[in-house]
């Protein structure tokens, strides 16, 4: 036996603007869902801001009782829905910034995901979980739900824990096809088939993560997946530009004549498509593919009951050399910056 329940991921622009405007927009989106009787909405990883790697994100980090927070409070009881999202939180002693998904329940209760892992230059901006690797399992009406933002997909013992304890997962993510970027410079604009080998060897990594890794870990679980993106195009300079050019410079050598320029990087790159919705098969239900910010709306079946996976755990689809430079490398470079900031603040 299983319950049908309606679900809704919600697709927003990247592009930043300012948090009543998106605030309205993803309002919109959930007034959507809602109408096609949607019980769980999830809004992307930093939905009410959008995202680029600069300092905005410090002004964006929001107090718990911020404006965000409050809204989205309201407006799960306005719609007597689960509403789920994600932003920058300071912790409540205002010492750090954490990238946090909220769940509102429409009676006001609450639960909380903190990411274990901040991705490449994200480290710039906030810090990882304390104590990690952490789950969190949110005891909810609909059932019992899972989390996890962005990054967090690529570990699989961060899956493993939820094993058994859920009936379906929450995921919010702000995914750029970073391999397939292309790169300014004061004096050039780099292609991807510029940029040697190694790097062009990644460039399906954002479709190994968030497609394949995404489906194959809930097919494992045995649950459905609820996927929020930002989409669109990302335009942002990169901190820290000369140790992340350093990485372009060995996969192709002849791009070391930039090196004296590098601290001026720019990016620019699509997001990854993967807004969806996906069956405890691991089969996509519902997604949306286009660059229109949409509320993808379908109904999932959830057991009466737990199972814990029969099968061995699949290893994630990502290439070891996506761990190094988002797990070490990067945020080597860049955990100095957050430190500075956070003085100064």
């Amino acid at each position: 036996m299983s319950r049908k329940i309606k679900v809704a991921a919600i697709q927003m622009d990247v592009a930043p603007a300012p948090v009543s405007v998106r605030l309205e927009r993803a309002y919109g989106l959930i007034r959507d869902a809602a109408s096609q009787g949607a019980e769980l909405v999830v809004l992307p990883e930093v939905f009410n801001t959008g995202y680029a790697y600069t300092d905005a994100n410090y002004e964006n980090a929001e107090k718990p009782d911020g404006t965000t927070v409050q809204w989205m409070k309201r407006t799960a009881a306005e719609f007597n829905i689960h509403l789920a999202g994600n932003l920058l939180l300071w912790d409540e002693e205002g010492r750090d910034i954490y990238n946090t998904i909220l769940l509102y329940a429409p009676d006001g209760r609450v639960w909380r995901y903190v990411k274990n892992y901040p991705w490449s230059w994200e480290r710039a901006y906030f810090v990882p979980v304390k104590n990690r690797p952490q789950t969190v399992v949110a005891h909810t009406d609909l059932g019992d739900i899972g989390f996890l933002i962005c990054w967090d997909i690529a570990h699989a013992h961060l899956w493993k824990q939820y094993a058994g304890k859920v009936d379906m997962m929450v995921i919010c993510s702000c995914p750029p096809d970073a391999f397939k970027a292309q790169l300014k410079l004061p004096s050039a604009q780099l292609k991807p088939e510029d940029m040697g080998s190694t790097i062009q060897s990644m460039h399906d990594e954002a479709h190994n993560l968030f497609g394949i890794t995404l489906e194959q870990q809930s097919a494992w679980l045995g649950v459905p997946a609820i996927s929020a993106i930002l989409n669109g195009t990302l335009q942002t300079p990169i901190p820290k530009g000369k140790g992340t050019f350093l990485v372009y410079v060995l996969s192709s050598l002849k791009l070391a004549k930039y090196m004296g320029e590098a601290n001026n990087l720019e990016m620019t790159c699509q997001m990854y498509s993967a807004c969806k919705v996906v069956g405890a098969d691991g089969r996509v239900i519902a997604s949306e593919d286009g660059i229109e910010e949409k509320a993808v709306v379908a109904e999932i079946s959830l057991p009466d009951q737990k199972l814990r996976p029969a099968a061995r755990q699949p290893r994630p689809k990502v290439r070891k050399t996506s761990y190094l430079l988002a797990n070490f490398w990067f945020p080597l470079l860049t955990r100095s910056l957050y430190s500075s900031k956070i003085r100064e603040l």
